[in-house]
């Protein structure tokens, strides 16, 4: 050099590349170019150097160099590409791949607009969710009320049954059941789902009256108005007298139609009064201790279901078996024949004959009170029971209705005691009761000695009369 210093020594020449080649797949092959990056422009290498020569490297234009990945805007060196001239000259070094040196393309800026409504949205749902909490805090949610359910009904359908139906409150709670009162006590439970009831256990005659409570878990609404029902209690079909007799009365009839077999049938005379009552299995009862010839009234049945009593079925008049004689008898005696004394024959006089039947079987006895009174004598009445005998009833008793004494007296202070025999047979019947009826009185008076007279006898006589009777009016 002019200024008297030595020349630089050249740079050493780099190390020899290794002579064997390296697998394709070892170097990377060239990656795809994004579209907005052009690839470099390679120089074709100068011609050869010889031996220590300088091997040339070539400079990509930085114009087409991307940015640095992950790094916005920060420019990079351009590569450089060193060629070798001979297999005996330096290798170029390993090249990073494309993707290494021109990183993946980003994905585009997010969009500020779009960032600020995503957070408005967030912030909106914040303040929902909070105001919600807040309000559940303050005032915690309650489930609908269980209110009373509404119109129901309650139709009797047969004797022993009622169709019950309501509506749920409008606005009230779902139900999970339903409790049907009955006449003040709990009579079914109904599932939720369920707005009717059938009741099958209900008896004639009888009056129901329903509530129904609306249920939801534990709670229990108020109850509904009241719906009542009464079944019908029909009466006995058919009243009849089957069987008589002097003092007793058979009926029958027919279970109601349409309901069960009551629990009793109750007999009733036409006053009201019971006279008697069987199971309710029994259609026949025998009214029993009637007056004998008298008028044994009219009688009804009635059924009862627990405690429910029906109608009284028609009544019907009893009729018994009449006796021959019953009651009071207007007598006509008049004196057929007389041996004597102050009775003169053809003595003519009315009294009154009463008749008190004693039947059994199928035969009465009668029980006469008659009165024998002569004009201008005394009143002898007398009693005698007659006795049915071949279509007569006969009978014989005694009572003093004569007396012995002294000619120069004329006092019946001797009374004796005279034998009565009646003997009598119908005239006319009605439904076998005599409405008309003849025969005998016969008085007959023993030997006696009167007393102031002792030396004195009244002989044994007797006196006939015939009697007329007839129903006294």
């Amino acid at each position: 050099m002019s200024d008297g210093m030595a020349p630089e020594p050249a740079p050493a020449p780099p190390e020899p590349l290794p002579s064997e080649p390296l697998p394709s797949e070892a170097l990377p092959g060239p990656p795809s170019a994004p579209a907005h990056v052009s690839p470099p422009a390679l120089v074709p290498p100068p011609p050869a150097a010889g031996p220590g020569a300088q091997v040339p490297e070539f400079e990509a234009p930085a114009a087409d160099v991307p940015a640095m990945p992950g790094v916005p805007g920060a420019p990079v060196s351009a590569p450089r590409f060193y060629w070798p001239t001979s297999p005996e000259a330096q290798r170029v070094p390993d090249l990073p791949s494309v993707a290494a040196m021109f990183g993946t393309p980003p994905p585009p800026p997010p969009d500020p607009g779009r960032r600020r409504r995503r957070g408005l949205i967030a912030l909106a749902l914040i303040a929902v969710v909070g105001m919600a909490i807040g309000l559940l805090v303050a005032q915690p949610w309650e489930p609908p009320p269980l209110l009373a359910p509404v119109a129901v009904q309650a139709a009797v359908t047969s004797t022993t049954a009622a169709a019950l139906s309501w509506h749920q409150a409008p606005g009230g709670r779902k139900a999970d059941s339903w409790i049907v009162m009955r006449n003040g006590e709990r009579h079914a439970v109904v599932p939720g789902a369920q707005l009717t009831f059938a009741d099958s256990t209900l008896a004639p005659g009888g009056t129901y009256a329903y509530r129904v409570y609306e249920t939801s878990g534990t709670a229990q609404s108020p109850g509904s108005a009241l719906a009542s029902a009464r079944t019908a209690a029909p009466a006995v079909r058919d009243l009849r007298q089957v069987g008589k007799g002097w003092s007793t009365v058979t009926l029958r009839w027919d279970p109601p139609a349409g309901a069960p077999a009551p629990d009793t049938y109750t007999i009733s005379d036409s006053a009201g009064t019971s006279v008697g009552s069987v199971t309710g299995n029994v259609t026949t009862f025998a009214i029993t201790r009637l007056p004998v010839g008298g008028d044994p009234g009219s009688y009804t049945v009635s059924a009862t279901w627990a405690g429910n009593r029906s109608d009284n079925a028609p009544s019907v008049p009893a009729v018994t078996l009449q006796p021959p004689l019953n009651s009071d008898y207007s007598t006509s005696y008049y004196n057929a024949s007389s041996p004597g004394g102050t009775m003169k024959a053809g003595t003519r006089w009315t009294d009154n004959w009463t008749f008190n039947p004693s039947c059994a079987g199928k035969a009465c006895k009668e029980g006469l009170q008659a009165s024998f009174q002569p004009p201008a004598t005394r009143d002898t009445p007398f009693n005698v029971t007659l006795k049915p005998s071949g279509g007569h009833y006969i009978g014989t008793t005694h009572a003093e209705i004569f007396a012995c004494s002294a000619a120069a007296s004329g006092s019946f202070l001797d009374a004796t005691n005279d034998t009565v025999n009646v003997d009598i047979t119908p005239v006319r019947t009605s439904g076998g009761t005599w409405s008309a009826f003849k025969g005998t009185v016969v008085v007959t008076m023993p030997y006696t000695v009167p007393v102031l007279s002792p030396n004195s006898y009244c002989p044994t006589q007797s006196w006939s009369f015939t009697v007329n009777g007839h129903p006294a009016s």
